[in-house]
């Protein structure tokens, strides 16, 4: 690959990048207004007790999930020392398990700007 057109696909890979940040910023300030929205929306439903809103093209539904909470290093050791009745067992078994973790690497392009 010859050095302009290097020069040139960074040049437009940059614009692109750029143009996109400023569609991010406009997405984030738009997702920003729409939960303020749904708060309000989630309160008069479930005050109103309303199951879902119809609307032109569909419905807006109140629905209740329940997830669980994903896993972490607290939530294992203090699982297992209940489970073990020995901290110093639990410690180990906890570390074991995190140190075993696969790690994968991932190669990708990173942009930073200068700050004025």
């Amino acid at each position: 690959m010859n050095v302009e057109l290097f020069k040139t696909t960074a040049k437009k890979y940059l614009e692109i990048d750029n143009e996109i940040n400023k569609y991010k910023n406009l997405i984030k300030l738009k997702r920003e207004q729409k939960e303020k929205l749904k708060i309000y929306l989630l309160q008069f439903m479930g005050q109103n007790k309303m199951k879902d809103l119809k609307t032109p093209d569909g419905k807006l539904k109140y629905t209740i999930t329940k997830v669980k909470k994903p896993l972490n290093k607290i939530i294992i050791n203090k699982t297992l020392k209940e489970y073990f009745l020995n901290d110093e067992k639990a410690e180990e078994l906890t570390t074991l398990l995190y140190n075993k973790r696969e790690n994968i690497e991932k190669i990708d392009l990173k942009r930073t700007i200068k700050k004025n």
